[in-house]
């Protein structure tokens, strides 16, 4: 991760002394989209696709989360830098679990997760069966070669007597 977002690793709302922020060339990122076939009005400050429509999102957070929160705000200043417009919409928890795992009633959804969470609790987030796994809602087996890895990972620490750390934590920082 970017030293200058230590502050989300940690779990603390300040980044750390002395990190410094990501570098963010607009102009490169302009180029970028421009290759793809977007189009960026200098003058309107908005990025169009290639059927000429606007650029925007829905962005569905915690509404107890004032971390979340604010890490949404810094998403909305940065994209509509490129000219991305950014609708940050907090829900209670319910509702954001509601509509990430039932309806699949979202467009992005900033969720996090307590830093000591226990890890049985991550099994049905993070395991490509699990009924809150997102990448693919109801699937039956991993899709890609990651997938497989973090199943593995997350069986290994959650059901062995003596779990592997260090493959764990290889697996998971990539």
């Amino acid at each position: 991760a970017p030293s200058g977002f230590q502050y989300l690793i940690d779990g603390k709302p300040e980044a750390k002394a002395g990190a410094a922020a990501p570098s963010f060339d607009i102009a490169k990122a302009v180029i970028s989209l421009n290759r793809a076939k977007f189009r960026f009005d200098p003058e309107s400050q908005t990025l169009y696709d290639f059927e000429s429509r606007k650029i925007e999102f829905d962005l569905i957070c915690e509404k107890e989360n004032s971390l979340n929160l604010r890490i949404c705000g810094e998403l909305r200043k940065d994209l509509k830098r490129i000219g991305i417009e950014v609708h940050i919409s907090p829900r209670k928890r319910t509702e954001l679990w509601d509509q990430l795992t039932e309806r699949f009633d979202w467009e992005v959804i900033l969720i996090s997760q307590p830093r000591n969470q226990n890890l049985y609790d991550l099994i049905p987030l993070w395991h490509s069966q699990g009924r809150m796994h997102t990448f693919c809602p109801g699937q039956k087996f991993p899709l890609t070669e990651w997938e497989r890895e973090l199943d593995e990972m997350l069986e290994g620490l959650v059901f062995s007597k003596s779990p592997d750390l260090a493959k764990a934590t290889h697996v998971w920082s990539r």
